[in-house]
C-alpha cells in the first residue's frame, strides 16, 4: 500500500524504530492513504482492504456488538498492532486490537511490546476509543511446542504478572484471554484448577477463555454437566479475582519458590529443545511413529495442519502436533522435560521444598497434577509398538530411549513429591475413570498400528483409509482431552 501511493518503496527493509515512526505519523495524519478504488493494488492487498471495509460495514449494522476484538496471531512486536491500527483508521473501523503472544520469546517480550505501545499517543487514543481496556491473549499451544511444557507454563504465568503491573502503572484496565485447547499440551485440564492457578492480581473479575474441540461436547452437551462446569468456572474466577487467592503463598514463600521454577523452566526447555529441535532425525521419527500424516488428511482442525508446506516442527500447527502424540499413546508435549527439571530442582533444593511448593502454590500444583494426568493416559508398552514403526533402528533406539527414560524419570519424580505408589493416587475418581477406559482404547491402538503398517505398505485403498480414520476417532473419544 505504501509503495503504491509513493510513500515508502521498501517498507519490509525498515528496522523496527523506523517502522514505528512511520506508522505513528501515518496514523496521526488526516490524509487518507487508500483510495475508494483499490484496483491499483495487488490482489492480496485488495482482499485485506476489503476485509477491513467489511468489518466497518458490519460494525454499522444491528449486530455491531458481535464484533469487538481483532486478534493478531503470532504478535512479535509493537509494529504488528500499529499496522492493524493504521488499516482500521484508513477503513473507518475501530475494534479492540488484541495481541496474541504465543511463543516463548514473544511471551518474554510481551511487557516490552505493550510498554512501547502505551507510550504512543496514537495508540492510547485508540485504546480510549474502546473503553480504555486492553485485551491480551496468551497462547499455550505454540509456546509449548516451542519450549516445552514447564517453560511454556511459566512463561505464560510470568508474562501475565509483568503485563498486569504495566497496565496498572499506565492506568489501563485489562482482560487476559487464555488460548487454551483441550489437551494438557495445549493448556488444557480442569478449568477451575487452571483459573485458581492464575497469578495473583491478574484476573480482577475479568477472564476470557477459549473452549474448543472435543471439550465442547464433554463439558456442555448435557445440561446438568454444563451447569456444573459454568458454576465451577464462575466460582473460580470470583475466588481468583476477589477471594483469598494465593493467601497461602506468602511473600517469603514467593521469594523462595520463584528461583526454583525459573531454574526448572530453563532445564526443561533445554531438555525439550535438545530432543525436538536438536536431533536432526526427530522429524523423521515423528512422522514414522505417529499417525500425523493420516491426521493431516482427516481435516480435524479449522485450518491446515501446517502453516507452510515443510516438514519443520516449527511449521506444524498445535492441534495435529499434540493430537498425534496422544494417538501414539506417548502424550509427549504434556510432560517431556518435567522429569529432568524436577530431578535438578530436587538435587539443588531438596524434596521438602518441592513438596511445600506443591502444597502451597496453586500454579505449581496444577503444573504437576496435569502432567500426572497426562502420564496416566500414556502407555509405554503400547507406545513402544508405535516406536517400532520407525524402520531405521539407529534413529528409533536413540530417540525412543530418550523418551522412555524421561517418561520414567518424570513418573518417579512426581511420585516422590506426591508420596503415592501409583500415578493419581490423590485423585482416585480420575484414576478409576482412566483405568476403566483404557481396556476399551487399547485394542483400538493395536488395530490402528496394523492399519498404519498396511497403509504405509500401499495396501487397502479407500476402505483402509476410512478404517484408519475410525480408529483415530475411537482412540480420541476413549482418551478424551486429546488436543
Amino acid at each position: 500500500m505504501l509503495a503504491a501511493v509513493g510513500l515508502e518503496d521498501d517498507y519490509p527493509a525498515l528496522d523496527e524504530p523506523a517502522r514505528i515512526a512511520l506508522l505513528t505519523r501515518l496514523i496521526e495524519e488526516r490524509r487518507p492513504l487508500i483510495p475508494a478504488d483499490t484496483g491499483g493494488f495487488s490482489a492480496s492487498t485488495q482482499e485485506t482492504v476489503a476485509t477491513f471495509r467489511l468489518l466497518r460495514d458490519l460494525r454499522a449494522g444491528e449486530h455491531a456488538d458481535a464484533l469487538q476484538s481483532y486478534i493478531i496471531s503470532g504478535t512479535s512486536g509493537p509494529v504488528d498492532l500499529l499496522e492493524v491500527l493504521l488499516l482500521m483508521k484508513e477503513c473507518g473501523v475501530l475494534l479492540r486490537i488484541v495481541p496474541l503472544f504465543e511463543s516463548g520469546e514473544t511471551l518474554a517480550a510481551a511487557a516490552d511490546t505493550m510498554r512501547t505501545l502505551l507510550e504512543l499517543p496514537c495508540y492510547r487514543s485508540a485504546l480510549a476509543g474502546v473503553g480504555d481496556e486492553q485485551e491480551i491473549m496468551v497462547g499455550y499451544s505454540d509456546s509449548n511446542k516451542d519450549v516445552g511444557y514447564v517453560a511454556s507454563g511459566w512463561a505464560v504465568y510470568r508474562a501475565q504478572i509483568e503485563l498486569a503491573d504495566l497496565m496498572r502503572e499506565h492506568g489501563v484496565r485489562w482482560t487476559f484471554f487464555h488460548g487454551r485447547g483441550g489437551a494438557v499440551g495445549r493448556g488444557g485440564g480442569p478449568s477451575n484448577v487452571a483459573i485458581l492457578a492464575q497469578p495473583p492480581g491478574t484476573v480482577g473479575g475479568r477472564l476470557k477463555v477459549t473452549e474448543q474441540g472435543e471439550v465442547l461436547a464433554g463439558k456442555y452437551s448435557v445440561t446438568e454437566i454444563a451447569h456444573r462446569e459454568l458454576e465451577l468456572t464462575a466460582s473460580a474466577a470470583l475466588m481468583r479475582g476477589a477471594g483469598p487467592g494465593d493467601a497461602r503463598l506468602s511473600a517469603d514463600r514467593a521469594v523462595r519458590f520463584t528461583p526454583v521454577i525459573e531454574g526448572m523452566a530453563g532445564v526443561s526447555a533445554r531438555a525439550y529443545r535438545d530432543l525436538v529441535y536438536g536431533d536432526p532425525d526427530f522429524v523423521a521419527f515423528f512422522h514414522a511413529v505417529t499417525p500425523v500424516d493420516e491426521i493431516s488428511r482427516l481435516r480435524l482442525g479449522s485450518r491446515p495442519a501446517k502453516r507452510k508446506q515443510t516438514d519443520r516442527i516449527e511449521d506444524f500447527r498445535a492441534i495435529p502436533w499434540v493430537f498425534s502424540w496422544t494417538q501414539a499413546r506417548i502424550v509427549l508435549p504434556a510432560w517431556y522435560g518435567l522429569g529432568t527439571a524436577l530431578t535438578a530442582a530436587r538435587e539443588d533444593h531438596g524434596i521438602d521444598l518441592l513438596r511445600e511448593m506443591d502444597a502451597d502454590w496453586p500454579f505449581f500444583a496444577a503444573l504437576l497434577s496435569n502432567a500426572e494426568m497426562a502420564l496416566s493416559k500414556a502407555d509405554l508398552d503400547i507406545a513402544r509398538r508405535y516406536a517400532s514403526l520407525c524402520a531405521d533402528a539407529g534413529i528409533r533406539e536413540r530417540i525412543w530411549c530418550k523418551i522412555e527414560a524421561e517418561f520414567e524419570r518424570t513418573r518417579d519424580e512426581l511420585l516422590a513429591i506426591t508420596g503415592g505408589e501409583r500415578l493419581l493416587d490423590r485423585e482416585p475418581v480420575l484414576q478409576r475413570s482412566i483405568e476403566r477406559r483404557n481396556p476399551a482404547v487399547d485394542p483400538l491402538s493395536f488395530i490402528q498400528l496394523e492399519l498404519l503398517r498396511r497403509r504405509r505398505a500401499g495396501q487397502g485403498g479407500d476402505e483402509l483409509g476410512r478404517a484408519s480414520f475410525l480408529a483415530i476417532n475411537g482412540i480420541s473419544g476413549g482418551l478424551r482431552n486429546t488436543g
